[in-house]
């Protein structure tokens, strides 16, 4: 018996309320407020990655480092040497698919040597560290950006000020809509990769993995393409 994928249902539901909302908030109100996340989302990106390279110099990257390298003990007894043995143990990880596929692109010796290790098991910890390091700091800019937008659409008042496009306000609502869902979705993602290698982030891993529609959303959000970045977290 195929068991329910909850993940998939929690998604659907975001996806078909945002464009219900959208519907009935219609075009003008919703593209402000997908614009606002859409620029939030720019500043993020941009902005994101520095207050990465900070907090790689903090006691937090050590703290989490550790505590992923005591967990991918427990899939190993020895240090994996050779690259196949390597990558077997990383399609083993509770990991979306697009994370182990992350993993294993950038397993060489000039990540090593930027992350300054020289075991696999380092590696592993330390590049997951980063991401996830990363990924806080691109949740901490964009929620401060998001915050300052709106206050400043508060005070200027720009919505009540624009007419209204009778004809296409639902319909314009609706795309408006959908596009602002997909975008919490890609932000939900970013969630998800902070809390990876944790007991519910395997269970949600696992979920996506067992999808197609949920894999291809987790490994075609633009957002994540920029965390995984190692250009912009290592250099």
């Amino acid at each position: 018996m195929t068991s329910i994928n909850y993940v998939l249902i929690v998604a659907a539901a975001i996806l078909l309320i945002a464009i219900i909302a959208g519907g009935i908030r219609g075009f003008i109100k919703t593209f402000f407020a997908a614009f606002s996340v859409a620029i939030a989302l720019f500043v993020a990106v941009q902005t994101g990655p520095y207050l990465g390279k900070v907090l790689q110099h903090t006691p937090m990257y050590t703290m989490i480092s550790g505590q992923i390298e005591e967990k991918l003990d427990t899939y190993s007894e020895t240090q994996a040497e050779k690259v196949s043995q390597q990558i077997e143990e990383i399609n083993q990880y509770p990991l979306p698919q697009y994370l182990k596929d992350a993993l294993i692109e950038n397993n060489n010796n000039q990540i090593y040597e930027a992350l300054g290790v020289s075991q696999f098991n380092q590696y592993v910890a330390s590049y997951m560290a980063c991401l996830v390091l990363n990924a806080v700091s691109f949740l901490i800019v964009f929620l401060l950006a998001f915050i300052l937008l709106k206050v400043i659409e508060a005070g200027l008042d720009l919505i009540s000020k624009l007419p209204v496009l009778h004809g296409i306000n639902v319909l314009g609502g609706v795309v408006c809509g959908m596009i602002h869902g997909m975008i919490i979705l890609w932000i939900l993602c970013i969630v998800i990769t902070v809390f990876a290698w944790t007991g519910p982030g395997q269970w949600i891993s696992a979920q996506i993995n067992a999808n197609p529609l949920l894999s291809f959303l987790y490994g075609h959000n633009f957002l994540l393409s920029a965390l995984t970045n190692m250009g912009k977290m290592l250099f």
